[in-house]
């Protein structure tokens, strides 16, 4: 596409005049196989075998666009899908418990990226405050992981869980169950910490979290030799609702907060923030900045 672009710009700028000598049924010749090519009727014909409701968004999307425009297209199949989607999972969900079964809304505060722990944490504290309850169960990341099926699994067979969240720079918010508490760590703390007391006592590790995407070079690098050590599947490396839920149902006590102070713990402060504690953010004091 690059170098059909530079030539036909080269085209342009140096043989222009020359193009008008072009018989047009040889343009058109060539828009008839571009259009052809770019029509890619055999996945068209292969996405006819979907569902009812897929194959109605598609031709829907696609009449529309050939009567009127690309724009309202894309407009009315949007709002096609998503009407179909809300139908599709209402046949598919049944909700059994009412609003006034619900004790607490728990969520995992982190420690995490911005978007989404803010999107979690906003969300448990607007549930609370929509069905008029005074408290939530702050659930800590890290320590969800421990409650996960394979986790479980795991350290039922003796194999000592480790959970790392990639905080870059070398850096993780991490801990190693029965040997290290949840916290900041450097990367290479952590895997110390495995090296010296874990694999010491002849047990292995079972690895979690976005932190193995980062630094799986690195870890292999350290680990490789000196013990017995796994990844999580992809499928259940991460964090996830279930885990959290099990959690709260499991330490909800201890971890019971008033609706107001369930707020989001981020892997770092935001680019202002760090700014206003630097002194590099003017503080405004009046009708003029300072």
């Amino acid at each position: 596409g690059l170098i059909h672009a530079v030539v036909l710009l080269l085209i342009l700028l140096f043989l222009g005049p020359l193009t008008k000598h072009i018989p047009m049924a040889c343009l058109a010749g060539v828009l008839v196989i571009v259009s052809y090519n770019m029509s890619e009727w055999r996945t068209f014909k292969s996405l006819m075998k979907n569902s009812r409701s897929d194959v109605a968004v598609l031709l829907t999307t696609f009449l529309l666009t050939v009567i009127f425009d690309l724009t309202i297209a894309i407009e009315v199949g949007l709002l096609l899908a998503l009407v179909l989607f809300m139908k599709r999972m209402s046949e598919v969900t049944h909700i059994t418990v009412s609003k006034n079964e619900i004790d607490y809304i728990a969520a995992s505060a982190g420690p995490g990226s911005f978007t989404g722990i803010r999107i979690g944490v906003s969300t448990a504290r607007a549930l609370s405050q929509a069905l008029g309850l005074e408290k939530a169960v702050r659930v800590p990341t890290l320590s969800a992981f421990l409650y996960k099926e394979e986790a479980q699994k795991a350290k039922a067979e003796g194999t000592v869980c480790c959970a790392i969240l990639n905080a870059r720079r070398g850096q993780v918010y991490g801990m190693v169950d029965g040997f290290l508490a949840n916290g900041p760590y450097m990367l290479t703390d952590v895997l110390e910490i495995v090296k010296t007391r874990v694999f010491t006592e002849n047990k292995s590790v079972l690895f979690f979290g976005d932190g193995i995407d980062a630094y799986e070079k690195e870890i292999n690098e350290a680990l490789n030799g000196l013990g017995t050590y796994a990844f999580a599947e992809e499928t259940v490396r991460y964090q996830d609702a279930k885990s959290a839920v099990l959690f709260a149902a499991a330490n909800m006590e201890e971890n019971l907060v008033g609706v107001a102070e369930l707020l989001p713990d981020y892997m770092r402060m935001a680019e202002a923030e760090q700014k206003l504690a630097a002194g590099e953010l003017p503080i405004c004091k009046g009708p003029k900045q300072e």
